[in-house]
């Protein structure tokens, strides 16, 4: 009788290298092909030994680890993580004479006056100059007033005016609220160009004002004896822009309206914004020009 060998040929296994692409996850970005991948030491094993789980991508210059809620970054070298980042503390308590948190100096006994450490702790007063702009202008502004005047004054000046919209000091009198571009600071001394104390302003960044109140500056922007022009300022003494007398919303140049104008040799409060009288808006009028 005749048998029938059947010979079953036993071939090795295919196995390919796991392909050299990137991973990606949820959020992050691509892993680095550099690495190797090696199981992580909380996977798993299925019922045929085979490995599961997540794994670390290991040995590249950066890799990604896969978690329960996505990819997060490791650090930049080796997958090992980075130092922490630091913040800083919690803001210092002001005037109680030690350097703090978030503070530049400290002094209790701080006075306004140049060089002395602000009240606020955030640095030291400076002083900034206001002078007169060399050249003038008619009541007609153009369609920027603020820009038109601004260019009247010499570099790294800005006119002390106000149109209302664009520029303006505030809508209180003789208080900061809803300011808008403007150019004085709190807490800095201004000088006049000859280098006299004009005001050191407080928190609230207004000339001649303490408390809510008008007060003297306590020099002139300019002395009388200069013979100087009047100001547009297109502001009342109280800082609070006028809804009339500005020759018509800064867009008149004729001889029948007019516009209240600041006299800068006057150090009474208010008067060097507006001496309550009125000028026609056919003749040039100066402002004052405020460093930055």
């Amino acid at each position: 009788m005749k048998r029938l060998v059947l010979i079953l040929l036993a071939t090795p296994a295919c196995f390919s290298e796991p392909p050299e692409t990137s991973l990606s996850g949820s959020t992050g970005g691509p892993a680095s092909t550099s690495g190797t991948f090696e199981p992580a030491e909380s996977s798993s094993t299925d019922a045929d030994g085979e490995s599961t789980g997540s794994g670390t991508w290991g040995s590249g210059s950066t890799g990604w680890v896969e978690q329960s809620t996505g990819w997060v970054e490791q650090s930049t070298t080796g997958g090992e993580t980075g130092e922490a980042p630091t913040t800083s503390g919690p803001p210092g308590i002001c005037g109680n004479g030690e350097m703090e948190a978030g503070e530049a100096c400290d002094d209790p006994e701080a006075s306004l006056e140049v060089g002395a450490c602000r009240p606020d702790c955030g640095g030291l007063i400076e002083s900034r100059t206001i002078r007169l702009s060399n050249t003038s202008a008619l009541g007609d502004l153009g369609e920027n007033p603020v820009a038109t005047l601004d260019a009247l004054c010499p570099g790294g000046y800005r006119a002390m005016f106000s149109d209302g919209e664009n520029r303006r000091a505030t809508t209180v009198g003789n208080g900061v609220f809803d300011p808008v571009d403007w150019v004085l600071e709190p807490y800095t001394a201004y000088l006049n160009a000859d280098g006299a104390l004009l005001w050191v302003t407080d928190e609230v960044a207004l000339l001649g004002v303490r408390t809510g109140t008008a007060q003297p500056l306590l020099a002139p922007i300019v002395a009388f004896e200069d013979n100087p022009p009047g100001c547009f300022t297109g502001m009342n003494p109280d800082w609070t822009a006028p809804a009339s007398a500005n020759c018509q919303g800064w867009s008149s140049t004729s001889a029948s309206d007019d516009h209240n104008v600041g006299i800068p040799w006057v150090q009474d409060q208010g008067s060097f914004l507006n001496n309550g009288g009125l000028t026609p808006c056919n003749l040039p009028e100066h402002v004052y020009c405020v460093e930055s």
